[in-house]
């Protein structure tokens, strides 16, 4: 019968493709099969997305997974309105910000979880669609026992992960408050279960409150936990006090001090915060704040912008050779760097440096039409127009090499074209 089953699934799915990608068309099956939605948000110039669409969805463990639980939708926003029609109003809707996004909706269109950024391996990827799959069918029964009253610490553990993992922020505070009285110790409550302190990094989803909570254990959990971990944690809830910069970026040199001192402080009192406050924060802010600077303070705050942006690459880089696993994932997160430096850099001698980073990336995914994009566009910004048009025409050859559709790389070909028009 299993077998008969997953052979079902997989007529289905080479009959509809890996995901619907009409909107309508996937909220119509999903009210007719009564299955909640899963909504991969993507954008056509996003690097890491590329990791999720080429890799782990055609996957068949993946496809048989989401077909079976899910109806299945992936759609390109902020990639021009025919790419995938209406994806700008749903990723409007649902506030995503950051590429891709996992949502899992509703067959009403109500959200029940979200999911932001790249799971790196296939089986961080099932996790995924495990948890959400898991979170949809076992809360209603949680929140009926916790309303009748249980109040074992299994149980409230096993809720309290499930109202974290999808962020239910309604039933939050009396989950955690009475799991706090089942566990009041730091060892039984984050070390009680194997890795139930990562649900400390969540904590910015609840508030101020439960953030300074998470962080007051950056400490205890040093002896503890891994130290990519511990950043996770530390950096996740650090960000929380810098979302004022967030949505009101600097512009003026002043105010960019004050957020540079911000950071400086949060890393100092949980230095394995840095590297989430810089990508997290520093990178985004920066590229806003210098659109809107005055003339005179550009280069300055450029120069600022440029310092976190190598530190980042520094780290990500490290000191010795990554291993083979990590060298995909490792290439795009070069590029996406090298790529925020062609958007907002323009000093010839910090450009020159970003190229760097992409060579780099090119060593560990040669095959990456994005990446030899991204050299392209870099050398086109020097005016080096021999190199340019080499890297450009290398991507487009790559492009449809991997039969991508030509609305993904219209923008290279765009750019070879005024790539020709360099003087000699």
């Amino acid at each position: 019968m299993r077998c008969w089953w997953i052979g079902t699934l997989g007529l289905l799915w080479a009959q509809k493709g890996l995901c619907f990608t009409d909107i309508e068309k996937a909220f119509r099956e999903a009210r007719q099969q009564k299955k909640p939605l899963w909504v991969m948000v993507s954008a056509t110039w996003c690097g890491p997305c590329k990791l999720v669409e080429q890799h782990f969805l055609p996957d068949s463990q993946v496809q048989a997974f989401l077909w079976r639980h899910f109806v299945p939708l992936k759609v390109y926003a902020a990639s021009g309105e025919a790419t995938t029609p209406g994806a700008d109003s749903l990723a409007s809707r649902y506030s995503v910000k950051v590429f891709p996004t996992f949502l899992v909706l509703e067959p009403s269109g109500k959200l029940f979880h979200r999911f932001q950024g790249t799971p790196t391996e296939k089986a961080l990827f099932v996790q995924l669609l495990e948890k959400q799959h898991r979170a949809w069918k076992d809360l209603p029964g949680y929140a009926k026992r916790f309303r009748q009253g249980e109040r074992e610490l299994e149980f409230l553990r096993a809720y309290l992960r499930l109202v974290v993992e999808i962020e239910d922020t309604a039933a939050f505070p009396a989950v955690f408050a009475a799991y706090r009285q089942a566990a009041p110790s730091f060892r039984t409550a984050w070390l009680g279960e194997s890795g139930y302190y990562k649900l400390l990094a969540q904590m910015p989803a609840f508030g101020e409150p439960y953030v300074r909570y998470a962080l007051s254990l950056v400490d205890s959990l040093r002896p503890f936990v891994s130290s990519e971990e511990l950043e996770e944690i530390a950096g996740q809830n650090a960000t929380f006090f810098l979302q004022g910069f967030m949505k009101r970026p600097p512009t003026t040199l002043a105010e960019w001090d004050s957020l540079d001192k911000a950071l400086r402080a949060l890393t100092r009192q949980v230095p394995e915060a840095q590297k989430r406050l810089l990508a997290r924060v520093a990178l985004p802010v920066g590229k806003r704040a210098l659109l809107t600077a005055a003339p005179t303070e550009r280069p300055a705050i450029e120069r600022r912008l440029f310092t976190w942006i190598a530190q980042l690459a520094s780290q990500a880089l490290g000191t010795e050779i990554p291993e083979a696993s990590r060298r995909e994932a490792l290439a795009y997160e070069l590029n996406t760097l090298a790529w925020t430096c062609y958007e907002a850099i323009e000093a010839p001698e910090l450009l020159w440096a970003a190229l760097t980073w992409v060579q780099w990336a090119i060593s560990f995914k040669p095959d990456a039409w994005e990446i030899w994009d991204t050299l392209g566009a870099l050398y086109y910004k020097l005016g080096r127009k021999a190199e340019a048009l080499s890297a450009l025409s290398k991507a487009l050859a790559l492009a449809r090499q991997a039969q991508e559709p030509p609305t993904l790389y219209e923008g290279t070909q765009a750019l070879y074209e005024k790539a020709q028009a360099l003087p000699d």
